[in-house]
């Protein structure tokens, strides 16, 4: 269980902000292409910044706590990618609201 369980819970939170991107219309149901693009962007910027960090050693992956689904190597789990969604969804949206506060 404890393999699944920090997917879970990423999971879990993505549906969350997900949720409430729908309901008051933040994010990706605000506008689509934009917040794609810019989150194709993020993803890539930090997916070098993981490849870097694994390929100097600073990064590596306890196989204890991740599904072992990898991409690019054993230091690559599926939950990275998605804890990298759940980083640009949390600041997404947050920046939204404050610009919508300011505005």
């Amino acid at each position: 269980m404890d393999q699944l369980l920090y997917g879970i819970i990423l999971v879990f939170s993505l549906l969350g902000l997900g949720f409430a991107d729908y309901r008051h219309r933040l994010v990706f149901f605000y506008q689509p292409k934009t917040a794609l693009r810019l989150y194709l962007l993020f993803l890539g910027f930090f997916l070098l910044w993981d490849v870097a960090g694994i390929v100097s050693g600073v990064f590596a992956t306890n196989p204890v706590y991740v599904s072992g689904v990898y991409f690019f190597s054993p230091d690559m789990p599926l939950e990275e990618l998605l804890f990298l969604s759940l980083f640009f969804y949390n600041t997404a949206i947050a920046w939204r609201l404050v610009w919508r506060h300011i505005s």
